[in-house]
């Protein structure tokens, strides 16, 4: 009689335990969405203008700076480090990528 009602008190012990469980992960996905949506609506808001045009340009500057227009705040970023380091990753990836091809096609024909 009593292994009856351990057993029944065990299974809703365990049935609350999930039920727990997932109150708490539907709580946190509301909270992130919520919070995901108060971020977006801050930041539309923030790079908007008056007039509804976005108040954010980006453009090209003696070749090297790039000048960004953020909400009336403008900054200036030399991209000519960015550019010389993308352009040596990009001429070791192609050097190893071809020594990696003559490898393999090596050892395909033998």
């Amino acid at each position: 009689m009593y292994k009856r009602a351990d057993k029944k008190k065990q299974r809703i012990e365990s049935l609350r335990n999930k039920l727990k469980m997932a109150l708490a992960i539907f709580f946190c996905i509301i909270l992130l969405i919520f919070s995901v949506n108060i971020a977006d609506m801050s930041t539309r808001r923030m790079i908007m203008c008056n007039d509804d045009k976005y108040a954010l340009a980006v453009s090209i500057q003696e070749d090297s700076l790039l000048r960004l227009d953020i909400a009336g705040e403008k900054l200036m970023i030399d991209i000519e480090p960015v550019v010389r380091i993308s352009n040596y990753i990009f001429g070791n990836f192609k050097r190893y990528y071809g020594s990696v091809v003559k490898n393999v096609r090596a050892k395909l024909n033998e």
